[in-house]
């Protein structure tokens, strides 16, 4: 390259890109059902990518061979396809060969809330054609072939900058004979890297701001909650203490009406938790946040750092509790 930088990890590879109503196998393009909400749920909404066979071999390694109707499969945000066909518009079926583990990582697919389909197909135009011609007809929905050109730089994020601008001057100032059908757009690491970490770094902070506020704010109302129920207590105890409860039988009276009030409340936010992971998952997944491993360690951790806590306050308060409770007797005798 003119700036002395070679490319490693070269990304090339073709693709049409459109969004389907996908029910029962078959995928409805036609832009009047889909954007008119004529579907079950939002979840029956995809992005579905057509790749050429011999792109998805030469990216991923691998020595796949299809027939003519066949295809491969790969789905992202952990939703299957379990269907052993699917169909586009009013095509012929493609036979599902099997399910890939994996593919490169899509910025499309990121952004969107909804899952992608990506369907490796042995003939790229024979496939996309009909749906080509039917969306520039405006008989169909929005259709659009991509090219996609990567690669890895060794070098400092300045210098990439500097790149990515000079990639951005060439092909803006390229002469191309029909801008309304052929639009460009180049990216890079370093530039977007800013945005990337102010929007999830933000998301990050917020996070552990409110989760400190509310752990401090549950711990303290738990606390002085009981505290003050120590004081109305007081006279009780001293009339208990003065028919022949002892010390010891005050301590053990006192630890279960604290386990209690301090236990019960954990032990139904661990309930409350378990039901609400799979919705928690759901709402990462939109922002392609996939470990779900990770996420469940977390979670974990978590919960044991709050009820940590609360074991911490509940030994604070059990103690202040005692003290005022028992300490009446001792002042009248």
């Amino acid at each position: 390259m003119a700036n002395g930088q070679q490319l490693s990890n070269i990304l090339d590879y073709r693709s049409v890109a459109f969004d389907g109503y996908l029910k029962d196998g078959r995928i409805e393009v036609d832009g009047s059902n889909l954007y008119g909400f004529q579907f079950d749920t939002y979840s029956d909404i995809w992005q579905v990518f057509l790749v050429p066979l011999e792109d998805y071999n030469r990216l991923m390694g691998q020595n796949e061979t299809l027939a003519p109707g066949e295809a491969l499969v790969y789905t992202t945000k952990a939703v299957p396809y379990t269907q052993d066909t699917i169909q586009i518009g009013d095509q012929s079926p493609l036979t599902i060969k099997k399910e890939v583990p994996d593919f490169v990582d899509n910025g499309m697919d990121a952004m969107q809330m909804i899952p992608s389909l990506y369907l490796f197909v042995p003939d790229l135009t024979e496939t996309a054609a009909p749906l080509l011609e039917e969306a520039y007809s405006g008989e169909g929905g929005s259709v659009n072939l991509h090219w996609y050109y990567g690669f890895d730089l060794n070098c400092d994020d300045n210098v990439q900058i500097s790149i990515l601008d000079q990639i951005q001057d060439g092909l803006n100032g390229t002469d191309f004979s029909d801008r309304e059908f052929f639009s460009t757009l180049c990216e890079g690491v370093a530039k977007e890297r800013a945005g990337f970490y102010g929007l999830y770094g933000g998301l990050f902070f917020l996070g552990i701001l409110l989760g400190i506020v509310f752990l401090f704010a549950a711990v303290l109302i738990v606390y002085y909650k009981q505290i003050s129920e120590g004081y109305e207590d007081q006279s009780r105890f001293e009339i208990m203490q003065k028919v022949g409860m002892t010390k010891r039988e005050i301590k053990k009276s006192i630890n279960s009406q604290i386990l209690t009030v301090f236990f019960l409340p954990l032990l139904a936010a661990g309930v409350h938790l378990a039901f609400a992971f799979p919705f928690i998952y759901k709402m990462l997944a939109l922002f392609s946040l996939m470990n779900l491993n990770l996420l469940i360690l977390v979670t974990v951790c978590c919960y044991l750092i709050f009820a940590l806590f609360y074991v911490l306050v509940y030994r604070i308060t059990s103690k202040a509790y005692y003290s005022i409770v028992s300490g009446a007797k001792e002042e009248t005798i």
